[in-house]
């Protein structure tokens, strides 16, 4: 199982490729692609997966966690995108206070769907297929606050009724809309993704 694990990226720079050139094709039909990395303390992650383990209907999650891609390959070659300048917006979301890390995701999202909107309005017909110059990025901004349950529940209740309000002006202009999270086993993708739907 270890020699699987060790070779499952042996062309990983093909495949970065192959995932680069798919996401400039969704964008030049004018998908709005957001990207997520989910991190979590070590500490939580490991009772997530203790959790899993202890359930009978999802063990086999804990067993597939343990039959991927070592960690410290898989750290290495995510600290190398996020830190690759040429990548596009990638958010880091610590998502070790799900609740406060569910609020920051959900004011991102809102922030880069207005973004698009606007962008909808102004954008001109014709481009040159430059990169823009200057360009800068608040992936690494991650300003994680404790809240209360009251807090949570009353922010969460309010950015899920802006969020829904966006997508409905999403889709009477025809924009397509793409979510991507990445993160390790256990790190909190699914809860993120859970709240995003329950609107």
């Amino acid at each position: 199982v270890n020699g699987i694990k060790h070779l499952q990226y042996k062309d990983y720079h093909v495949l970065r490729d192959q995932i680069d050139g798919f996401e400039t094709m969704l964008e030049n039909d004018q998908y709005e692609i957001i990207k997520f990395y989910i991190e979590i303390d070590e500490q939580k992650r490991q009772e997530h997966i203790r959790q899993t383990k202890e359930n009978p209907l999802t063990r086999w999650k804990a067993q597939e966690y343990e039959n991927v891609i070592p960690d410290d390959i898989y750290l290495e070659e995510m600290r190398e995108i996020l830190q690759d300048p040429t990548q596009k917006d990638w958010k880091i979301i610590d998502y070790t206070d799900g609740e406060a890390a569910t609020i920051l995701m959900y004011e991102h999202i809102i922030k880069r769907l207005k973004k698009a909107i606007k962008a909808y309005h102004e954008r001109v017909q014709t481009r040159d297929g430059l990169f823009t110059e200057g360009y800068t990025t608040d992936v690494f901004d991650n300003p994680l606050a404790k809240v209360s349950k009251s807090e949570y529940k009353t922010q969460i209740e309010k950015l899920q009724a802006r969020m829904l309000e966006i997508q409905f002006a999403l889709y009477e202009r025809k924009i397509p809309l793409i979510l991507v999270f990445e993160g390790m086993d256990a790190a909190g993708k699914g809860g993120n993704i859970k709240r995003i739907r329950e609107k």
